[in-house]
């Protein structure tokens, strides 16, 4: 637990922390919402950081793309530089071959979705599609590593 977060109490003149309160400084006054866990900032407060900021933003990213492709139904909707794409390419590179099922269980995501990604990574020679022993689903596997020369895989 953060001693940032902790605040002597006027009247406590024995030192025990009380209650952690939000640091940040509003208008030149300190915030002092009460925070969880032993956080330095209260959620108000964490939602402005950059780091908070940057995955609202990538989520936000994430889940316009899956909009649009579900809408499409179409390889020809998904970019080369396709934020997912680049997710679902790591999860097979780091957890090896997947079920298409299996690999929209494991991201959250709708089977017919990730169809669509499974067919432009196979058109696309990223990946071969083999039928499964379930005759209604295809494994997915990863040709080769994975170059990762999109800014979002270094962001």
């Amino acid at each position: 637990m953060s001693n940032a977060a902790y605040r002597l109490d006027e009247a406590d003149d024995i030192g025990k922390p009380t209650k952690p309160r939000c640091a940040a400084v509003e208008g030149g006054k300190i915030c002092d919402r009460s925070t969880r866990h032993g956080k330095d900032l209260c959620a108000d407060h964490i939602i402005e950081s950059p780091y908070a900021k940057w995955i609202i933003e990538k989520l936000t990213l994430y889940n316009s793309e899956v909009a649009r492709i579900k809408k499409s139904g179409s390889i020809k909707s998904i970019e080369e530089d396709s934020f997912v794409l680049q997710e679902i390419v790591k999860v097979l590179h780091y957890r090896g071959s997947k079920s298409i099922k299996g690999l929209a269980r494991e991201i959250s995501m709708e089977i017919d979705v990730v169809e669509v990604y499974a067919r432009y990574m196979a058109r696309r020679k990223l990946a071969k599609l083999r039928r499964a022993k379930k005759a209604d689903d295809y494994i997915i596997d990863l040709i080769g590593a994975p170059t990762f020369t999109s800014p979002s895989f270094h962001a």
